[in-house]
């Protein structure tokens, strides 16, 4: 029985060492090593990785690790060119904006209702006498 156990452990060892790997990876990017070890093509990943809305968050053993699981350049790349655009938009939030030249403020504004208009119609004296204007 020992002998068994021994031989599940041992087996097991590299599994777990696995899984802690991808773990460490952030959603998208485990995503994509999962589409990379089931065959899909570069392109494809590609086109994953621009259709991401949530940032990477790479780290220099996480590039390690993809590049060891035969993830191209190509694509590696593409995963740290992503996160460069959704860190921006805080930087530029940031910075104030210029104030506007005070000559340039339009003055208040009136509201005015359209004009009334009033339609006319024939009288009308009860159920059976009627004022018409023309005979």
């Amino acid at each position: 029985m020992k002998p068994l156990f021994l031989v599940f452990v041992l087996f097991c060892i590299p599994l777990w060492g696995a899984f802690a790997q991808e773990s460490s990876l952030s959603p998208p990017a485990a995503q994509v090593l999962k589409l990379s070890q089931a065959g899909v093509s570069e392109d494809v990943l590609l086109a994953y990785i621009r259709g991401v809305n949530t940032p990477f968050h790479l780290t220099a053993d996480n590039i390690i690790m993809l590049k060891n699981d035969k993830i191209s350049s190509l694509v590696l790349i593409a995963m740290l060119n992503h996160d460069t655009p959704v860190s921006t938009p805080t930087a530029a939030a940031t910075t104030s904006a210029p104030n506007p030249d005070p000559s340039a403020v339009p003055g208040p504004s009136f509201y005015s209702p359209p004009p009334i208009v009033w339609i006319h119609e024939p009288w009308e004296w009860g159920p059976y006498y009627h004022w018409r204007d023309r005979w």
